[in-house]
């Protein structure tokens, strides 16, 4: 049975006699059975000649001609569609199934079972809602709709959390959520699996929904169940085909840029203080300067006038290097996107094949992604109690991204400074590539050029066309299962699996590349005599290659039980074993002097001596990055889930789960220490004093249990070996301690929860209260000095996390027009309540949002120095120092403490959710989606304080609000920049409190708008239906709570390629259904 979240209505006919003549006219009335209320714009078609005619205001519709039909089809947006048989017309009364909280099921990876003899806590998106938003990811498409789920846009967070972290993640925690792929976990890339593939997605949030899973279910359970065919079934074929378009990216939203004129002043500045004049004057390492500076240089010795050098960087100032990367390197997104499916059975089979394309061009120029999947089941019934399933799930996916030059990626590896000048030319006006400097000074360059070095120049441009980079990724599931029926209420199920992945990637910078050139070049020999050249690193280019491969089998044995005795017993009772071995080995390897026509590179080379090098000193040769790994895991389980149904009012749910793993000491090996739970459940409107008219549905639900969340932390001694970069030789290193005790870490969790329904169906929803308790979490525990490690891993970190959730669906309007609104709404509140190392007050402030392990707190929080304003004298920042002003920085960081910084709250929304709308009107459906996140703080970033740091480390449009003159002081917060350094004075600034923001804000998500038609003849091919869509994603912000109108899922990570927000996407797509 199809899977519905919103409760929807039934479509009533009423077949009354008008009249009948030769030609068999028909007349009839269609009428909504929640309210009685005619229906308009019902689609009525006669089967089979395909007739068609719609509803009208009073929800009657007429065929005039009716002859060789015999039944007919009815379909309307947002209801049930049915096919009825015509017969003798007669008032007769035809109703659908009811699809509301009843008809709901959930897939928990072991078993399906009706929503109402389920205590847990679920989020069930069907294939509908799945399908509402397009992305390339299925992850993406959880995102805004599914209660308990947040999602993160920052790059050192997982992708998205159910009701919040359970682990520190300090030492190998898995913070993600388990993925289930058609009842097997899915160890390989969750982007090899094809959003169009899906049938229905399943959240398990609680204990006693996801504890069958044990160790691995502690941070949720997403269940992903892929389209079936079914017995009986005729065949069914599907084509969708979109294609995606973005705007270019809004690089003028970024604040990390100064404009040109104003970067030259900087320079012009200190050039005059000196600044410069170490590198000017160095005639060993040559180090770069700016073409600014190098004007300035020629200007002081002579060489150039003061008009020419006022023309010549006012030439410069003109330039905008955001202007540079639009035009040369960054570009719109397109993507497409192209699946097929087939499904049907017969009597004693049943089939699925499905094949899907999706082409991506990224933002970024000459970086692609594409993939390729293909997926067939079989489901053969040789004997009526027996069923044997076989399936094959295969992807393939290639990216190409020979282009890493992000804006925020622009850094030179100058000495002088590490960021690309914003005056840059990256091309000329004709297109051509234009050269900016790198490493060494133009002149240097230029005097070895002549001598017969390699060309030694740089072009972002040319690089591109020098550089593949190119990964991708093969994976293949295979499985096989055997259904046995013993009787009709016992049945066995024998199921394997078999996950192959293997992820490859190949980089090469060839002989032309500069990065192979300046290593060519720095450790040439050149005979003075004879101008001859000896190359110690050969010509050629730099490939490196890794690979790294996954192999992980599954077996499972089950026993599944369900009996009923009369009508108030009903228990289900599943039972069984696992056995799973994960592997994974790798390796990689780089090779210099390349040649990509031959496919040879050199490795005979001398890395144990030191060599000269240019332009200055020696070094030894990069001894090149090579590596050969190997992992194996096994585990085993064994598990029991029980489900009793009294008198359909009274439920009960037990599970439990032990599992082993050669993770973890002796002593928790040997001991046996199962995960399970247990929930009531009371149908509360089936009672007999229940007599309230307004609600049909109202149910009340409890568990408690405990899960399991799995480590990559090794309980044995450890050692890692290498070849050391200084000699050249084998060293080893010991890099863990032993703990004989280390064991799983585990979560307790209580959960209640309240459904309701009214009796017009108009008001539906869920109000759910939870708390959990995260113990024996993993972290770096102190050890004495003498042992030889400074920590070791044990179990010694305490959680509590506790939130409520609604979701809430609303029936607006059922006539002509149609109007659903589905709110949901999350609070979550988390804190540390043990963790045994104390954290220094400098380890606090210096967050971007990472988790804070401080007892009493969020994990993830937000901390800063009190700020007490701009001194009004020379624009200093002030803090406090014994409860007074001041700007003696060392002895505020000094004596900082915990209790004297501000801390402001968490740095993740402790209530977030969404109000989508969706309407309809005849073949015409529309939804929008509004999402809203708050109660938590994020830091932005600012500018260094320090005049040469602008140069340096970090430009930023801050430079334009800061402190010149007294009197600023009264309408910036943003310091004076001063020269010579001073350190501290912007470690203080960079973590005070002035610099952090409320992150509240509301978004128009996205928008979508659909078309469907029925029944068309395109060149004799029967069209069941087309539908004929558009999405547009990402429209922006609608409010946020920030003074600086900074969006907080873009702002500026430390981490992150480049803060430019997502784009505006438009997607227009068709899919045809065919019979």
């Amino acid at each position: 049975m199809r899977c519905y979240i919103r409760v929807q209505a039934f479509l009533c006919l009423c077949f009354m006699e008008i009249y009948s003549h030769a030609q068999q006219s028909y007349t009839a009335k269609v009428l909504d059975a929640s309210t009685l209320q005619p229906l308009a714009g019902v689609t009525i078609r006669l089967l089979p000649n395909g007739q068609t005619t719609r509803s009208q205001t009073d929800g009657i519709f007429r065929f005039s001609n009716i002859s060789g039909a015999d039944s007919i089809f009815l379909r309307l947006p947002g209801y049930i569609s049915i096919r009825s048989s015509l017969g003798t017309p007669t008032n007769t009364y035809l109703m659908t199934t009811e699809v509301g909280y009843s008809a709901v099921t959930v897939q928990t990876g072991y078993q399906t079972i009706p929503r109402e003899r389920a205590a847990g806590s679920f989020a069930v998106l069907d294939e509908q809602l799945v399908n509402r938003r397009i992305s390339t990811s299925i992850l993406d498409r959880l995102d805004g709709i599914t209660p308990g789920v947040l999602f993160s846009k920052n790059p050192n967070d997982e992708i998205l959390t159910i009701r919040g972290r359970t682990t520190l993640g300090q030492v190998g925690g898995q913070a993600d959520p388990l993925i289930i792929l058609d009842n097997f976990p899915f160890e390989g890339n969750i982007n090899n699996i094809n959003p169009n593939d899906i049938a229905s997605i399943t959240v398990l949030k609680d204990a006693a929904a996801a504890s069958i899973w044990g160790a691995r279910s502690a941070n949720g359970v997403i269940v992903i169940t892929t389209k079936k065919g079914n017995f009986n079934q005729p065949l069914q074929m599907n084509f969708h085909h979109n294609i995606t378009f973005s705007s270019q990216p809004d690089l003028f939203y970024t604040r990390n840029h100064l404009l040109s004129k104003d970067y030259i002043e900087v320079e012009r500045l200190l050039f005059d203080q000196g600044y410069y004049n170490a590198a000017l004057n160095n005639t060993t390492s040559r180090t770069a300067v700016t073409p600014v500076v190098e004007l300035l240089q020629q200007h002081r010795l002579g060489q150039l006038s003061t008009t020419a050098l006022n023309e010549a960087l006012l030439q410069l100032g003109q330039v905008d290097l955001r202007n540079e990367f639009r035009r040369n390197l960054y570009r719109s997104e397109l993507r497409q996107q192209s699946s097929l499916q087939m499904q049907g059975g017969s009597q004693q089979h049943s089939y699925t094949f499905s094949v899907g394309y999706d082409q991506n061009r990224e933002k970024l120029v000459n970086n692609d992604y594409s993939r390729f999947t293909l997926q067939s089941q079989q489901v053969l019934r040789p004997l009526r109690n027996v069923e044997v399933v076989t399936s094959v799930y295969y992807t393939n996916s290639l990216q190409n991204r020979p282009n890493n030059f992000g804006f925020r990626n622009t850094a030179t590896n100058f000495n002088i400074t590490s960021q690309l000048y914003p005056y840059a030319r990256l091309a000329d006006d004709q297109g051509n590539p234009l050269f900016t400097v790198k490493d060494y000074r133009t002149g240097y360059i230029d005097s070895v050029e002549a001598l017969g070095f390699l060309p030694w120049r740089y072009s972002m441009l040319d690089e591109l066309q020098q550089t593949y980079n190119r990964s991708s990724i093969h994976s293949l599931i295979l499985k096989g299962g055997l259904r046995y029926r013993f009787s009709s209420r016992l049945q066995m199920d024998l199921q394997y699996q078999q996950e192959y992945q293997t992820t490859s990637s190949e980089w090469l910078r060839n002989s032309d590349s500069y990065f192979a050139r300046n290593l060519v070049n720095r450790f040439s020999v050149r005979n003075t005599t004879t101008g001859a050249f000896t190359y110690p690193v050969p010509k050629g280019g730099v490939l490196e290659l890794s690979k790294a491969v996954l192999n992980s089998q599954n077996l499972r044995g089950q026993l599944n039980y369900q009996a009923s005795w009369g009508s108030h017993h009903r228990l289900t009772t599943i039972g069984g074993f696992e056995i799973r071995q994960r592997k994974t080995n790798g390796f990689n390897r780089t090779s210099y002097g390349y040649d990509d026509l031959f496919g040879l590179g050199q490795g005979n080379l001398n890395y144990q001596t030191t060599q000269p090098i240019h332009p200055f000193g020696n070094a030894l040769i990069p001894a090149p990055a090579a590596g050969i790994s190997e992992v194996l895991n096994r585990y085993v389980s064994f598990y029991l889930n029980s489900g009793y149904q009294y008198r359909q009012k009274y439920l009960l749910n037990l599970s439990a789960r032990t599992d082993g793993a050669n993770l973890f000491g002796v002593k928790t090996n040997e001991r046996i220490t199962p995960l399970w739970s247990a929930g009531l459940g009371w149908e509360l409107s089936k009672e007999s004093f229940f007599s309230t008219r307004l609600f049909s549905t109202m149910r009340l639900r409890a568990t408690y249990g405990f899960n399991g969340n799995a480590v990559n932390a090794n309980s044995l001694l450890t050692a890692r070996f290498a070849t050391s970069t200084l000699t050249g030789l084998p060293n080893g290193s010991l890099t863990s301690a032993p703990n004989p005790a280390l064991r799983w870490e585990r979560v307790q969790t209580w959960n209640l929860g309240f459904d309701f329904q009214t009796t017009n169906r108009r008001l539906s929803g869920s109000l759910e209260w939870y708390r959990k308790n995260g113990l024996d979490l993993i972290q770096d525990m102190q050890l004495p000095n003498s042992t030889g490690f400074e920590t070791f891993k044990g179990n010694g970190a305490s959680t509590r996390t506790q939130g409520l959730e609604l979701n809430l669906t609303v029936q607006v309007l059922r006539r002509t027009l149609r109007w659903d609104a589905i709110i949901i709404a999350n609070t979550l509140r988390d804190r540390i309540i043990r963790f045994e190392r104390e954290l220094l007050p400098t380890n606090l402030v210096m967050g971007f949002g990472d988790i804070v392990p401080k007892a009493g707190k969020p994990l993830f929080s937000i901390w800063s120095y009190p700020w007490a304003g701009l001194d009004p004298t020379n624009g200093d920042p002030r803090g406090y120092l014994n409860r007074q002003a001041s700007t003696n920085y060392a002895a505020i960081i000094a004596n900082a403490s915990p209790d004297s910084l501000v801390f402001h709250g968490s740095a993740r929304p402790t209530f977030w959710g969404s109000l989508r709308n969706e309407f309809g009107y005849k073949d015409f459906s529309l939804s929008f989606n509004i999402v809203f996140k708050g109660g938590y703080f994020f830091r932005t970033r600012s500018i260094p304080l320090n005049t040469s740091e602008l140069i340096l480390s970090r430009q930023h449009m801050d430079y334009y609000q800061r402190w010149q003159k007294p009197g600023d002081e009264q309408f910036t917060q943003v310091p004076s920049v001063v020269y010579p350094n001073n350190a501290l004075r912007s470690t203080f600034y960079s973590a005070s409190s002035v610099l952090v923001e409320r992150g509240d804000h509301i978004r128009f998500q996205d928008i979508r708008f659909s078309y469907r038609m029925d029944q068309l003849n395109i060149k004799g091919l029967s069209v069941a239906g087309v539908e004929v869509y558009t999405y547009i994603n990402n429209l922006g912000l609608l409010w946020k709570a920030n003074r600086k109108g900074l969006d907080p899922d873009n702002y500026d990570f430390p981490t992150a390629s480049d803060n430019i927000p997502a784009m505006r996407t438009m997607s227009l797509g068709l899919l045809f259904h065919f019979k």
